[in-house]
């Protein structure tokens, strides 16, 4: 077996753990075959050096809307005539922007996004999938169409993907769906079906595609559909990903009209279990952490797209006391940065409650550390890989060798010692660290000069 060796400065073995003289190997499959001190190494054996650099798994970016990253910018001021901006009226600019858009344009839009996530770290996407149709709302004349502009995009641009596809079926919770939402629209679960199984057909052995379930959330699913979706997917066991909580609007809806909590709802149609992501979750009820918990489920956090949307905060503290853990994502890309969205979890615990290391000693990856960023280092690949069940995110034999390699000699981490160095990574490095990025064991970035 021909294997391919590369030796960094510094090896992360795990989270927050970073140790000299070794080497990692990557077979012909794109998988990691060994990692080995390099006294152990045959003589014949003569690694790619990485000098000055330090090889970690690649960071996951769970919960992806693709066609947003055009909005950049342009919805930071307040329109003439309005007094305030929330959640909701940035949603009217946003279909504003997703009616008119044409397959091309959004496969522009997504490669350059997927090659700005790589040059940033992230391995492996999880695209929330929810432009199906045509601008009038008729199907392509090859209904997924879309999806498949959107998985060619990620494979142009060397990106693993998991094309999380939406079902869409009201405008909220008894409501039709408005004339705005008519690209989103699956009228029954036949509908949707028949988007998502020719995916599965073509797409269940391709190297960088999975596929996984995205009800958008508890206002565009009606319950009973709900509960159909969890019966086929005890069949098929696809990840689950879904808004959750996100707005105190939807919680309040939710309760007036449906009488229990969005979660409570959830776990009631038998979609709430470990293959469950529960997207952004910013207005859990007290309960929810351990229903989460109990279940074997998942939170993913947006916190930069949160911030910017004006969301709410992420109750982090209560989720990892209950052991959710959490991945993240960067939404609607108003940044495409993990070290910021891993640092934003502890840094709006601080903000929230005007103390320091707030989650030190939470979801370790190291029992009794009293370290915070070793846990978030597992956010930002570990706990995403799972999420999205795909082999990635540790280093770890027989899982995919998706890697980025940062620069120990860049400003943001010159001079910082190998103790505290996970913090310095997660507190001050940004996508300018990132010399080389590997997915499935091949170069897809590598950073010129």
């Amino acid at each position: 077996m021909t294997l391919r060796w590369l030796q960094p400065d510094l090896l992360q073995l795990s989270a927050g753990q970073f140790v000299t003289q070794h080497a990692l190997a990557i077979d012909a499959a794109g998988r990691i075959a060994a990692v080995e001190p390099i006294e152990a190494l045959p003589a014949t054996i003569t690694p790619r050096r990485l000098p000055d650099q330090i090889l970690l798994p690649g960071f996951v970016n769970a919960h992806s809307h693709a066609f947003q990253r055009a909005m950049r910018g342009s919805t930071e001021h307040l329109q003439v005539g309005h007094e305030s901006d929330d959640f909701w009226s940035w949603r009217e600019r946003m279909y504003q922007l997703a009616l008119p858009l044409d397959p091309e344009p959004l496969y522009t839009i997504a490669f350059n996004l997927y090659r700005e996530m790589l040059a940033a770290g992230y391995t492996a996407v999880g695209e929330f999938h929810y432009l199906h149709h045509r601008q009038d709302g008729s199907a392509h004349p090859t209904p997924d169409h879309l999806s498949r502009v959107l998985i060619r995009a990620a494979q142009d641009a060397g990106i693993r993907i998991a094309v999380l596809l939406v079902l869409y079926v009201t405008g909220g919770i008894n409501t039709s769906p408005s004339p705005r939402q008519r690209r989103f629209i699956s009228p029954d679960l036949g509908a949707f079906l028949s988007l998502l199984e020719p995916l599965l057909r073509d797409f269940g052995d391709a190297p960088l595609v999975s596929l996984g379930l995205a009800p958008h959330s508890i206002r565009a699913v009606p319950t009973p559909m709900l509960q159909k979706l969890a019966e086929w997917n005890r069949a098929h066991h696809l990840p689950v990903h879904m808004h959750v909580c996100e707005q105190v609007t939807e919680v309040e809806q939710t309760r007036a009209h449906l009488g229990a909590s969005p979660l409570e709802i959830i776990a009631r149609t038998g979609l709430l279990d470990e293959r469950f992501v529960g997207v952004h979750a910013t207005h859990l009820e007290a309960d929810d952490p351990q229903r989460l918990n109990d279940a074997g489920a998942r939170v993913c956090a947006c916190p930069t797209t949160e911030a910017n949307l004006g969301d709410g905060f992420l109750p982090a503290h209560a989720l990892m006391s209950a052991g959710v853990p959490i991945c993240i994502g960067s939404d609607g890309h108003i940044v495409v940065n993990p070290m910021e969205e891993l640092r934003l979890i502890e840094n709006n615990e601080r903000l929230q409650r005007r103390r320091r290391n707030v989650l030190a000693g939470l979801m370790q990856p190291t029992p009794g550390s009293m370290r915070v960023a070793p846990g978030l280092l597992q956010s930002g690949a570990l706990h995403g890989g799972a999420a999205l069940s795909i082999d990635a995110g540790q280093i770890k034999i027989g899982l995919h060798a998706d890697l980025i390699a940062l620069d120990r000699n860049d400003p943001y981490l010159s001079g910082v010692p190998t103790d505290p160095l996970a913090e310095a990574i997660v507190f001050s490095a940004g996508p300018r660290c990132v010399r080389e990025v590997w997915v499935g064991g091949v170069t897809r970035y590598a950073r010129s000069g």
